[in-house]
């Protein structure tokens, strides 16, 4: 097949990693795959040099100069899906479509709970040929805006073993002690972007004394700054920015907290899965398709700061419990959540497109 992918995203991000990983692995499947986003984004730079074709496109209102871009490239080289990420790129991969008449199917994908009005999922209904989501969680959201329940295919995100493989151990000792966290301490934290981190700030009363908080992703916040002010909790909180090595964080972690509101299907989740660290996470989105409630971690109440101090508590007292979910948290990530069984269902869904 003749693919293209199209983000006007692609900065950091779960959702900028699982487009990487899927564009390669249709590529390394024998697929010609092309990828059109900004020169200036994460994943132009990280997609350099691989199998997979990079496409400058200059997304803007109603699609911008991307949408002549779209053409020109899907008639040079017979693009048979073009596949959008995100806003802007859907909405000129539909001018393409509609204005130019370009001939390929178009598969939206939507990664995150979605936000957008009924109209939007009206529109979608009318121009759109499949839709994937990635978690039921998502599609029943997207059924629930007008997106008609006969284009929505689910396929989960997924992550590479690889990715884990070769980590360095000194780097995390490095890591350790540049924050001052001894060997042995509790540490509690969130390795993501800005997710409701605050919902994690305001369980300090209920949390441990002596554990140590890390937040690494967002950096400082004014709003965390005014919780952390009014509560002075007893616990040391950390707040970087985001990392390059973020990985080398995970083994700095007894518990991995996500108090997201967002999630479509989580990397953080799957990273600290893979890593050993098990997981508390919102029961919210995606997280409860991935966390198996007391099988594979724990879920709490969307912004209950106090149920979330009691599953991370019920962590910190039970080991043999957060043992458990060690082990079969690796088995979620590295098999269930394979890169592999998301880059197989989304060629299945491109190529049952193109038969049908």
């Amino acid at each position: 097949m003749n693919i293209l992918f199209l983000t006007y995203q692609g900065d950091l991000g779960g959702a900028t990693r699982s487009m990487d990983y899927l564009a390669r692995g249709l590529a390394a499947r024998g697929h010609t795959v092309y990828f059109g986003c900004r020169r200036e984004a994460r994943l132009w730079d990280d997609l350099s040099g691989s199998k997979v074709h990079l496409a400058p496109m200059e997304f803007g209102r109603l699609g911008g100069p991307a949408v002549r871009q779209i053409d020109n490239l899907c008639r040079e080289h017979d693009i048979q899906i073009v596949n959008a990420q995100s806003s802007q790129d859907r909405y000129a991969a539909m001018r393409a479509k509609l204005v130019h008449r370009t001939p390929f199917k178009l598969v939206f994908t939507r990664r995150q709970m979605p936000d957008s009005s009924r109209l939007s999922g009206l529109l979608t209904t009318l121009c759109a040929d499949r839709v994937i989501a990635v978690s039921r969680a998502v599609g029943e959201a997207l059924a629930g805006r007008w997106v008609a329940r006969r284009l929505i295919e689910v396929v989960y995100n997924g992550t590479p073993r690889e990715k884990y493989e070769g980590l360095d151990p000194a780097g995390t000792a490095r890591l350790r002690e540049r924050l001052d966290i001894p060997e042995g301490a509790t540490v509690i934290g969130c390795i993501a972007r800005k997710k409701r981190q605050d919902i994690l700030l305001a369980a300090l009363p209920w949390l441990p004394p002596e554990a140590i908080i890390l937040l690494v992703g967002p950096g400082r916040q004014p709003e965390w700054d005014s919780i952390l002010d009014r509560l002075r909790p007893k616990q040391r909180v950390i707040i970087l920015d985001h990392e390059e090595r973020s990985l080398l964080f995970y083994p700095l972690l007894t518990v991995s907290v996500l108090p997201s509101l967002l999630e479509g299907l989580s990397q953080t989740i799957l990273e600290s899965m893979a890593l050993g660290v098990p997981v508390v996470a919102s029961r919210w989105g995606g997280n409860p398709e991935i966390v198996e409630e007391g099988e594979s971690g724990l879920l709490f109440e969307p912004l209950n700061p106090r149920d979330l101090a009691a599953k991370v508590n019920r962590l910190l007292e039970d080991r043999e419990l957060a043992g458990r979910f060690i082990t079969r948290g690796r088995e979620r990530a590295l098999v269930d959540f394979s890169v592999e069984r998301t880059v197989e269902n989304t060629e299945r869904v491109f190529q049952r497109l193109l038969e049908g």
